[in-house]
């Protein structure tokens, strides 16, 4: 009877200690993927986000929910300025990279303070794409501002417009607002 108590406790035990093991122990999955996987998810990754930030999506707490979880940024990195462009395009690597390149046509920029100055120009900025938890994800944009559409940077002034407090700002963002409408017809 003592023999079958004792083989019973250490069979308890071992079957203990293996089911402990099993839910302790971290699983990793080695997941391979080719060159042109990891281009085609950097694309598709970068592409959201900046699909995203030319709509104007870091210009409100509500877009910036939709296009955080595409980063490891908790919050919308700050910013005093924003770059107005007509368009982007990424740039295709030659080799395999954790850096994509963004090519931005810029129309001008809007500065907090400073008012709107025209550009044109190209504009690259550079975003580092990472791997985690198996999936990717962009850790590091090489320029804090967001790159906005027309379309996106006229509604933000205007908003901003309406709720401005000091005559200065109001100014900046009229005249801002002015120098970006199109042009109308002329009258018949």
């Amino acid at each position: 009877m003592r023999r079958f108590v004792l083989f019973s406790v250490v069979l308890s035990f071992g079957l203990l200690s293996v089911s402990f093991a099993q839910n302790t122990v971290p699983t990793y999955r080695l997941r391979t993927r080719s060159f042109a996987e990891i281009i085609a998810k950097q694309r598709q990754l970068v592409g959201d986000y900046c699909r995203a930030d030319f709509e104007g999506g870091r210009l409100t707490p509500n877009g910036w929910n939709g296009m955080g979880p595409l980063t490891t940024m908790r919050t919308n990195p700050d910013f005093n300025y924003i770059v107005i462009v007509s368009r982007y395009q990424m740039d295709a690597p030659a080799r395999p990279t954790d850096n994509v390149d963004v090519s931005y046509l810029v129309i001008g920029r809007y500065e907090n303070g400073i008012g709107f100055s025209r550009s044109s120009r190209s504009d690259v900025v550079t975003f580092r794409v990472v791997d985690k938890d198996d999936d990717l994800v962009i850790s590091d944009i090489g320029s804090p501002a967001p790159h906005v559409s027309l379309r996106a940077a006229l509604a933000w002034m205007k908003e901003r417009l309406a709720h401005a407090k000091s005559e200065l700002e109001k100014d900046q963002l009229r005249d801002a607002l002015k120098n970006l409408q199109p042009a109308a017809p002329p009258a018949q």
